[in-house]
């Protein structure tokens, strides 16, 4: 946690502050002078965004004003979007996540534009991919969005059958026995990692996204396929219901 004293931040949170302000979607803001800033820019930059980098705009812009480093505010209070409460996770059932695949195929969807608008050298076919098989290793292993996202091709032990690596989320990993997913031989989860790319990362183009951006368009794909609001959480609840139907503990 956030110590009061001391004042340290989790890496975590560090890292998720610092993936913030790299984002490319505040590239047009970066070197503009105040004076020369309007409220659209700033409307522009986070249309179709996540929450959390909506609100960190808004923070940034809080934080400039309130240092003095801006002599006025750009965007008045009652100007900034509205991020409404979102509703809780669910497991995501079988028939919801072959929806969910079936909206990800669509190259035309909105969020692939807004990734290629912030990702230039990008394709919607390359996000759609990434997506589509994003999606498929979710429901084959329940990882959680940032480490399915970031998982790579040397996490896979081919010769042990077994997909191998540290929750990020775990400040001291040496205190933690690795996950371990089993990689069934000629099985839908091997035929998938053999699709994927032999080093480095298995997302290469969604490995870019933070958890905020997956979440928001996951959203939008549920809103498409026309089901309740689901975000990548609800996946590990679905593994964690098959897990034990199938005789696992919950420390297995």
């Amino acid at each position: 946690r956030r110590g009061r004293k001391s004042g340290k931040k989790r890496m975590s949170t560090i890292a998720t502050l610092t993936a913030n302000w790299n984002n490319a979607i505040w590239n047009e803001l970066r070197h503009k002078r105040a004076i020369d800033t309007v409220p659209n820019d700033f409307l522009e930059a986070i249309e179709g965004v996540g929450a959390g980098l909506a609100n960190f705009g808004r923070m940034l812009h809080n934080y400039a004003l309130g240092h003095k480093l801006m002599p006025f505010p750009i965007m008045g209070d009652m100007m900034w979007p509205r991020i409404g409460h979102r509703p809780m996770s669910r497991t995501v059932t079988e028939i919801d996540h072959l929806k969910l695949v079936e909206q990800a195929r669509d190259p035309n969807q909105r969020s692939y534009r807004l990734y290629v608008r912030n990702n230039p050298d990008t394709t919607r076919e390359e996000w759609r991919d990434d997506w589509v098989n994003w999606l498929w290793f979710l429901w084959f292993t329940g990882a959680s969005s940032a480490d399915a996202a970031n998982m790579k091709a040397e996490n896979i032990k081919w010769g042990e059958g077994v997909l191998e690596y540290q929750r990020g989320k775990w400040q001291k990993p040496e205190e933690h026995a690795p996950v371990r997913v089993a990689i069934q031989r000629d099985g839908q989860f091997e035929k998938l990692l053999n699709s994927l790319p032999r080093i480095g990362n298995l997302f290469p183009v969604l490995s870019r996204s933070i958890t905020s951006n997956r979440a928001s368009a996951m959203g939008r794909f549920a809103e498409g396929a026309g089901i309740p609001h689901l975000t990548p959480h609800g996946y590990r609840f679905a593994f964690a219901e098959r897990a034990r139907k199938g005789g696992m503990s919950a420390e297995d």
